[in-house]
């Protein structure tokens, strides 16, 4: 298990070569493993790789009591990078709207969001135009300001493989929902 910041991919010793029987679970704690802004929603991502070449199911738990967020949010991960996207909305009527982008790979990302609004023609603020994700690191893209806690989509297209996953919260919750990888017309 690598742990991925905005600065930095860490591996942690005690999460190397981690066995874990067929057929069973096991559960990681991160809290003590990441300090400062990783702390923050979305400060830390996690990658999450076989060994043996088993087949392995990961799923994030993450709990938020803080003074803007409150709640428990679960999802499973992505099975592997890719170059787009598509986000629903992960809360309704939201305060906060952050997409969060992941880079794996060995080579800087050019990333951009367009929001679709339903009936309207899709918006690309210049601001949401070739965010830069530097190799094996991650970055948060707040949308709130482009949104104004309605339910819209967003489109995320990358010029190499990322992952990508959104957080929103209201008052009383939280919510985080994985990307849906979307086959690009010369892949159908």
């Amino acid at each position: 298990v690598q742990l991925v910041t905005a600065e930095e991919t860490l591996q942690p010793p005690k999460l190397v070569d981690l066995a874990i029987s067929a057929r069973s679970s096991r559960s990681f704690s991160l809290a003590r493993l990441v300090t400062g802004r990783q702390r923050e929603a979305g400060g830390v991502g996690a990658i999450v790789r076989s060994t043996s070449g088993a087949d392995i199911v990961v799923e994030g738990t993450v709990s938020y009591d803080t003074r803007v967020l409150k709640g428990v949010a679960s999802e499973v991960g992505a099975r592997r990078p890719e170059r787009d996207w598509l986000l629903g909305p992960a809360a309704f009527a939201s305060s906060t709207d952050d997409v969060f982008l992941l880079n794996p790979g060995g080579e800087a990302a050019s990333v951009s969001i367009e929001l679709w609004f339903g009936e309207d023609e899709p918006r690309r603020p210049a601001p949401l135009r070739n965010v830069e994700v530097r190799p094996g690191a991650r970055t948060s893209v707040r949308l709130q300001d482009w949104t104004n806690g309605k339910p819209v989509v967003a489109a995320v297209s990358s010029d190499v493989p990322i992952v990508v996953a959104r957080t929103a919260s209201t008052p009383s919750d939280v919510a985080t929902i994985m990307g849906l990888p979307v086959a690009t017309r010369s892949e159908q």
